[in-house]
């Protein structure tokens, strides 16, 4: 039994002797303290449990936001967790165009370059500089040799366009040289 209901059973006791008492006549009888001692006792009782409840009900909306903000955190962490998954997805399916690059064979490099201690993606960085590095050595050479050709190409104009010439002057030659050779024929 909680205090409340002992309290109540007392206050129904009291009520009853008192409500006797006044039939008795008589007015100033003990039952009437009593009632008004157990109503003071009804009042404190309520009020611890009204304490009580809300301190339950403090409790509980405390526990209900501490489980909201775990909720909160599982919900951000499984965000977070998509994300990176495909964001790796992402990166797994880039094709770097150093994939599609026809580089030196490893053989080759080696032997040109020091590649001990080095990690796969270091000898990779080391490998695509040196591609680099002949592919500009060969575009400089290229870009010499197209010079080169260029000129060679311009000589060569000029000479067969010297050739052009001397071949219609030689003609002329040969036409005005004609009634000589007839002369010289006879």
């Amino acid at each position: 039994m909680t205090d409340i209901e002992t309290i109540l059973e007392s206050l129904e006791k009291t009520a009853e002797q008192l409500y006797s008492d006044l039939e008795a006549g008589n007015t100033e009888s003990q039952a009437k303290i009593e009632l008004v001692s157990s109503l003071m006792n009804l009042q404190v009782a309520n009020y611890s449990a009204q304490e009580e409840i809300n301190k339950a009900k403090e409790d509980t909306n405390k526990e209900r936001q501490a489980l909201d903000l775990l909720q909160l955190d599982i919900q951000n962490i499984r965000y977070q967790h998509e994300h990176l998954r495909q964001t790796i997805e992402g990166c797994n399916r880039f094709k770097s165009t150093h994939e599609d690059l026809q580089l030196v064979d490893m053989e080759d490099f080696a032997s040109r370059h020091k590649t001990e201690g080095l990690d796969e993606h270091q000898i990779m960085i080391e490998r695509l500089r040196d591609e680099r590095d002949l592919r500009l050595q060969l575009f400089v050479k290229m870009t010499e040799l197209n010079r080169e050709k260029s000129k060679l190409v311009d000589e060569n104009n000029k000479r067969k366009s010297d050739l052009d010439k001397l071949d219609g002057s030689l003609s002329r030659f040969i036409t005005q040289a004609e009634p000589i050779r007839d002369i010289l024929e006879q």
